[in-house]
């Protein structure tokens, strides 16, 4: 349902077909041209956004609104295939205006590339990126698999999952950079999960490499003598919920 790719150059020369995004804001009340960086040879893509709470209201407008912080809405991704098959889904669309804040979703998308052996069971799937210029204002987005299920209700079981999925980040190698307190908004659920767990990790705008756990000789999984602090906290949350 989605193309593994690694990530590349950025901004890449436009074409005017192949690799063109056709994004549709609440049918048609706005609609922008963009430009897949991830997939410029594909053919062309519609992306319809479902959610907007006002499409006439200049808070919300996608291109003028707020400047204060990125908006995630939600949409169904179409993409033509050569073997005439498409490729669908629905998804979660991270837009940002901005130079700086496209900069840092960059780094976000390259991060979701890194990690791509992690997707679809620690972090949603990428499914795209673009950028543009419109109107005279720099935006971008990200594209991933919509994970719109419920949080558990017993506190006992949120908190295990939670645990076990930042487990499996830092044996790979990887820290989130945001698992602080009780907050729950970096998790997510997949409704249609397989393996187990249906929790997702979202915002990996402070995600980087780190090392807490280390192979043996035995290959026994040890932890580092100067422990973790996100794993700790982590943990010590499960137990505050046992």
């Amino acid at each position: 349902m989605y193309f593994p790719r690694p990530s590349p150059p950025k901004r890449r020369a436009a074409h005017p077909t192949d690799g063109s995004v056709l994004i549709d804001f609440g049918g048609g009340v706005h609609t922008y041209t963009m430009r897949s960086c991830l997939h410029p040879d594909l053919p062309e893509t519609r992306l319809y956004i479902s959610s907007v709470k006002d499409q006439l209201h200049p808070d919300y407008h996608p291109i003028h609104g707020l400047k204060s912080a990125p908006r995630v809405y939600r949409g169904w991704f179409y993409r033509s295939t050569p073997d005439g098959q498409g490729q669908e889904g629905e998804v979660a669309v991270k837009w940002v205006r901005g130079m700086k804040r496209i900069e840092t979703l960059e780094w976000e998308r390259e991060n979701y590339c890194r990690l791509f052996e992690l997707q679809g069971i620690v972090i949603p799937r990428l499914w795209d990126y673009m950028e543009a210029t419109i109107e005279g204002i720099d935006v971008a987005c990200l594209v991933t698999e919509w994970c719109g299920g419920s949080h558990p209700e017993d506190p006992k079981l949120f908190s295990a999952q939670k645990l076990e999925l930042a487990v499996v980040l830092h044996k790979e190698g990887w820290l989130h950079g945001d698992l602080i307190d009780a907050e729950s908004h970096h998790w997510v659920v997949a409704e249609d999960d397989k393996t187990g767990n249906p929790l997702r990790l979202v915002d990996l705008t402070k995600a980087s490499e780190h090392r807490c756990f280390v192979d043996g000789p035995e290959r026994c999984v040890k932890r580092d003598p100067d422990g973790c602090q996100e794993l700790d906290n982590m943990a010590a949350l499960r137990l505050l919920n046992l």
